[in-house]
């Protein structure tokens, strides 16, 4: 039976200082960050983040690693992989990443973060959103939600923009009956009626009569610094543009968002080129509409109906935003659903509601099965994206970053030949059932060896514990030196062949309460293997019980 999915707060905090970023996790089930890290991002032009609408997703993630580079700096990284090694254990949490940002930052296209753990130049489960159990959405938690639990039909207005010879050139209308027949298993829950966008009189009196849902679809604009909606577009040149001599007032946004506060709207979607930009957005912010979708510069029409249909399928009936906006993102992944590569990250979510349930229900038995059909399809989605990731990808590098939290140990040692085979055996130990780790191993002989430092750090903060070997040491040393300060919440198991001293300067780093003591002694490959399992592993889970305990009692 799939599980109702709570996802909570990871937030971040960046803003731009001159030639940097200024970054800080505030708010973390891991803890947090007391001063801002700052990055260098040198001369900062916004343009230079943009994705172009037909990109390719090597493109995607190398932006991606930019703006992790600004955005997860190592102090961030470690916090979130603590964070993600704490919410493990529980297939009912998920982490929210929320992002508060300043006007600098807020537009840029975070939806491609791509993790710092992965060195492939374009991995599709190198991008955070690829795994189901992670969220994003801008804005901090500043509206209170008081809605009361209703199985009442939500009220939609879906309001499409046609052209000025008469054509549906965006296919408005074909995204409004292709809704209208998506949902028709929850349509006593939410319906959307369908005015045209230059229908003044219609629209105004929708609004007015109470919309729950407020639904756009066509383009938008920025005018003198005010976000503003199509109306009716132009066929000729210049093509696209508004073609009403002069457009109403409620096409503003400014003047939409207070209409639609005042009549008690609490979702609105822009399937819109530029709609998510901060000059459309921010007044709907500061009228407190609890969630706004928009996107990020253009994207195919196909996509966004199908991101579309499962969003509403989703809240329509009672679902979280997170498990809403996971669901439709990793629909639209899928080749079938979309046009361009890039097309699964255009979407951006805003959510200043202080509760992620924008209709809440009642706990009723008919409304249960239209939540657990939905959610079972929202985890069938999961899967099809994992199986998608590991066919494209290569199963060595699919794995998802909230698995490899929960599953992975870095093993630390020297590369000579002898000492390679002690490690080898480990891995192979680790990986072979019953055992369900997934180990990774680093060839500390390479060149560059601060990017290996750097890289080692990475891996140490989304693993789950460490197994060092101090035989022969020689950059185990600085591997323990950078990772057992920095993180108190990681087990490392130190072993050493028995006929061999520990390495003098070693006593400082070893003492630290998150080191399994005493060190443990080994003979050989054989009695290394036969003690695994008792002095080994035991000792690195139950240390990682202690170091990680629950972050949110289990419900009664």
């Amino acid at each position: 039976m799939a599980v109702a999915m709570r996802f909570v707060d990871f937030s971040l905090r960046a803003w731009r200082e001159g030639q940097y970023v200024q970054v800080m996790a505030h708010s973390t089930p891991a803890g947090v960050m007391r001063q801002p890290i700052a990055v260098k991002v040198g001369k900062f032009d916004a343009d230079d983040f943009r994705l172009e609408h037909d990109a390719q997703l090597a493109r995607g993630a190398e932006l991606g690693r930019e703006l992790s580079r600004l955005l997860l700096p190592d102090p961030v990284w470690r916090l979130l992989g603590e964070s993600l090694r704490s919410i493990a254990p529980r297939p009912e949490l998920g982490l929210r990443m929320r992002l508060c940002l300043d006007d600098d930052l807020i537009d840029l296209p975070w939806e491609y973060l791509y993790r710092p753990d992965v060195s492939a130049p374009v991995a599709r489960s190198g991008f955070l959103l690829m795994d189901g159990r992670i969220s994003l959405v801008r804005e901090p938690p500043s509206a209170l939600n008081l809605t009361a639990p209703s199985d009442r039909a939500q009220r939609g207005l879906f309001v499409g923009t046609l052209f000025d010879d008469g054509s549906d050139s965006w296919s408005v209308r074909l995204e409004h009956q292709s809704l209208t027949r998506s949902m028709q298993s929850i349509q006593r829950l939410l319906k959307l009626d369908f005015v045209p966008a230059d229908g003044d009189v219609d629209v105004l009196e929708k609004i007015a009569s109470g919309c729950d849902v407020f639904h756009y679809a066509g383009h938008t604009e920025v005018v003198d610094g005010r976000g503003t909606l199509v109306q009716l577009a132009r066929s000729q040149e210049p093509i696209y543009c508004e073609a009403l001599a002069e457009r109403a007032s409620w096409a503003w946004s400014d003047n939409l968002a207070l209409q639609l506060a005042r009549t008690g709207t609490r979702l609105a979607v822009f399937n819109a080129c530029n709609s998510g930009y901060w000059p459309f957005v921010r007044p709907f912010m500061r009228a407190g509409i609890p969630a706004v979708v928009g996107v990020q510069g253009l994207v195919s029409n196909f996509a966004a109906l199908n991101f579309a249909e499962k969003l509403y399928a989703s809240l329509a009936v009672g679902l979280t935003l997170d498990e809403a906006l996971t669901f439709a993102r990793l629909h639209v992944v899928e080749p079938e659903r979309s046009y361009w590569e890039c097309d699964w990250g255009r979407f951006m979510a805003y959510m200043p509601s202080d509760s992620a349930v924008i209709f809440p229900r009642p706990e009723r038995d008919a409304i249960q099965e239209l939540q657990q059909q939905v959610r079972e399809a929202r985890e069938q989605t999961v899967r099809d994206t994992r199986a998608l990731t590991e066919r494209l990808d290569g199963a060595g590098v699919s794995r998802m970053l909230t698995d490899i939290a929960d599953r992975t140990v870095l093993i630390l040692g020297r590369f000579t030949d002898e000492r390679k085979e002690i490690l080898e055996a480990i891995r192979r130990a680790l990986a072979t059932p019953p055992h369900e780790y997934v180990p990774i191993l680093f060839d500390f002989e390479r060149p560059e060896h601060r990017d290996l430092i750097e890289s080692i750090v990475r891996f140490a903060a989304v693993s789950r514990f460490v197994i060092a070997d101090l035989s022969d040491p020689k950059s185990v040393p600085a591997e323990l030196q950078a990772i057992v300060p920095q993180f108190p919440s990681l087990p490392v198991v130190p072993i050493i062949e028995g006929s061999q001293r520990e390495y003098p300067v070693s006593d400082h780093i070893l003492r630290r309460g998150w080191v399994v003591k005493p060190v443990v002694p080994y003979q050989d490959v054989d009695h290394l293997l036969a003690i695994l399992d008792e002095s080994v592993i035991e000792p690195a889970e139950r240390l990682y019980d202690e170091l990680n305990p629950p972050p949110f009692r289990a419900s009664a």
